[in-house]
C-alpha cells in the first residue's frame, strides 16, 4: 500500500511515540500531530482520515472528550514503501 509523504509522516511520528511507550500503544492526539508536525489542523484531519480509511491507524475516543491514534497491529511493524 503506497503512502502519501504526510502520512509516512504522521505514521513515523505516532510510530516513535509507541516504541517509546514500549508497549504496543500510544496517546497521541490532534494537538500533538499538529503541534509536532508543524501541520495545519485541516491538514492533519485529512492525513489521518486516509490512514483510518486505509486502515494504517485506530482510533479510540477517552471519554468522549479527546480522540487517541495509534498504528494497526499490522503496520506496527512493517517498513514504510
Amino acid at each position: 500500500m503506497e503512502l502519501t509523504q504526510k502520512e509516512k509522516i504522521v505514521v513515523e511520528f505516532i510510530s516513535e511515540v509507541m516504541k517509546d511507550y514500549g508497549d504496543g500503544f500510544s496517546d497521541v492526539d490532534m494537538d500533538d500531530i499538529t503541534e509536532n508536525l508543524k501541520m495545519s489542523q485541516s491538514t492533519a484531519k485529512g492525513v489521518i482520515g486516509s490512514l483510518v480509511k486505509k486502515e494504517v491507524l485506530l482510533t479510540l475516543d477517552v471519554n468522549k472528550e479527546n480522540t487517541i491514534y495509534y498504528l494497526a497491529n499490522f503496520a506496527q511493524d512493517k517498513e514504510l514503501p
